[in-house]
């Protein structure tokens, strides 16, 4: 094959991708969307954390399970021969069902409210990496390995559904200190 041909098959794959991609937005926002609101975004360790979202089917929909989730993920950047590197790993979810199966009539719309608790720092699964002694040891970590770590945190509203799931997110904050 010629440097050519290669180039048109790259560039025809790079195209299909990003057409799927293009219609796999275009699909969720035909079906419905959801929409969270949070009156707060800053919390403390054993905060109860509340909010809101809206749900609207534009179409019908078979949904599986509609639930909130509080995700922790930890975002670790390491340089390697001058790039940087970046690793997700997700270290702590708590999950709460708002309904289970059922089935939404194009044109519903209606708000839900919602309570999670915020882990406290014991026994909560992020313990090791927000204690005294994990932040040394990410620290000596930094240093030596030029490895940067921190944790973002999240809430989540998914309506897992047949086909394409809606979906939002809003970030919030953890004050460990």
């Amino acid at each position: 094959m010629s440097d050519n041909q290669i180039m048109m098959i790259i560039g025809g794959a790079v195209a299909l991708g990003v057409i799927a991609v293009i219609a796999y937005y275009v699909a969720a926002y035909l079906k419905g969307s959801i929409k969270i609101e949070l009156p707060e975004t800053s919390f403390k360790p054993g905060d109860t954390l509340k909010g809101s979202f809206s749900l609207l089917a534009r179409k019908p929909i078979e949904g599986n399970r509609l639930f909130v989730s509080l995700v922790a993920d930890e975002i670790r950047e390491r340089r390697e021969d001058g790039e940087t590197k970046r690793e997700t790993r997700e270290i702590y979810r708590d999950e709460k069902t708002i309904e289970g199966k059922k089935a939404y009539a194009a044109g519903f719309n209606e708000n839900f409210a919602f309570e999670i608790d915020v882990p406290s720092t014991a026994g909560s699964g992020v313990a090791s990496v927000n204690s005294e002694l994990g932040k040394v040891v990410n620290l000596l970590g930094d240093v030596f390995d030029m490895n940067t770590r921190k944790t973002e945190w999240k809430v989540e509203v998914r309506l897992d559904a047949a086909g394409v799931d809606l979906t939002d997110s809003e970030d919030v904050y953890i004050n460990w200190k």
